[in-house]
């Protein structure tokens, strides 16, 4: 299990490398403009959308070409659980993010907090947590889509919004929806990578983690569209 983790992190340890020196010289760049920390919706929300992004397509790439036929049957067969492959896969996938984005906050933020006057406290390096783990979440939706025999899953991306857009009164709060979902993504990940990924997942608890969010985002869609059909021909 740890030498499939280290052939897949090296795997991706250049890319990685080159996003993290990408993104220290756009985070550079913007504190050249303005003070790095200082809270802005554009910014931050134009930082989700490249990071948890980027993330998920990784993921979908990663699986993707695992899943391809012949290395498909060659990562399966391995004198290891399956279970055991996947978490050597999705830990290599989760050390290239935190490398990816994480180091980037990071540098950025403690060198603020040595080298500037600029007030920095825990809460700006708590955010570098909670943002690796909206990174995750993109992350174990990609794999999701490409390992799970229903490709419909790819519509519970859109749950980044339940963290991403509420303003917790608490760090508890801002902290332990993340859990869920990426406990809840974890299961459903760790079900559906088995030896023939067309067949569907018989489990009572992963349908119902599957079926809840995706009924209340196609009903939301559905609400969505009759609203537009209405106040168009209205218009």
């Amino acid at each position: 299990m740890l030498e499939l983790f280290k052939s897949e992190f090296l795997r991706y340890r250049k890319w990685s490398l080159l996003a993290m020196g990408a993104f220290l010289a756009a985070f550079a760049f913007i504190a050249r403009l303005k003070p790095f920390l200082q809270p802005e919706t554009t910014q931050l929300g134009f930082s989700f959308l490249v990071m948890v992004g980027g993330s998920l397509i990784f993921g979908l790439v990663q699986m993707y070409l695992h899943r391809r036929p012949n290395h498909w049957t060659y990562l399966v067969h391995r004198p290891i659980a399956p279970r055991q492959i996947f978490l050597a896969l999705v830990a290599a996938g989760a050390a290239a993010i935190t490398l990816a984005v994480g180091t980037p906050w990071l540098v950025m933020t403690a060198g603020i907090d040595l080298f500037t006057n600029d007030t920095v406290d825990g809460r700006h390096y708590v955010f570098i947590l909670f943002f690796l783990m909206c990174c995750f979440f993109g992350y174990l939706v990609g794999t999701l889509a490409v390992l799970n025999a229903s490709k419909g899953v790819l519509l519970v991306a859109i749950l980044i919004l339940l963290l991403i857009a509420p303003d917790p009164i608490s760090g508890f709060w801002q902290f332990f929806p993340a859990t869920l979902l990426l406990a809840g993504l974890l299961y459903l990940n760790f079900v559906s990578f088995k030896p023939d990924l067309s067949t569907h997942t018989r489990s009572p608890l992963a349908i119902v983690l599957l079926a809840v969010p995706m009924r209340g985002i196609l009903v939301y869609g559905l609400i969505m569209s009759t609203g537009l059909f209405y106040h168009i021909p209205l218009f």
